[in-house]
């Protein structure tokens, strides 16, 4: 018997919110941060900062913790 592994239509949405906010959010961040070099920790830690919050925005903040930790359960 064959193991079907199409997702559902809920887990496909997330899937696809997920490759949005790393196509958009965190290569973007990443790009900004460059080399150490060029940015000091307060810098880094700012866009670290941000795109963890543009992650709660979108609702993909801690997808493994319950909603009553400010997960998404």
């Amino acid at each position: 018997m064959p193991i079907d592994f199409t997702l559902t239509p809920e887990l496909e949405d997330i899937r696809l919110r997920v490759r949005s906010f790393i196509d958009t959010v965190v290569r973007p961040g990443e790009e900004r941060m460059g080399t150490t070099e060029d940015l000091d920790r307060s810098d880094y830690i700012r866009i670290i900062f941000e795109m963890r919050a543009a992650a709660q925005q979108q609702g993909l903040w801690l997808p493994h913790m319950p909603k009553e930790w400010g997960g998404m359960g």
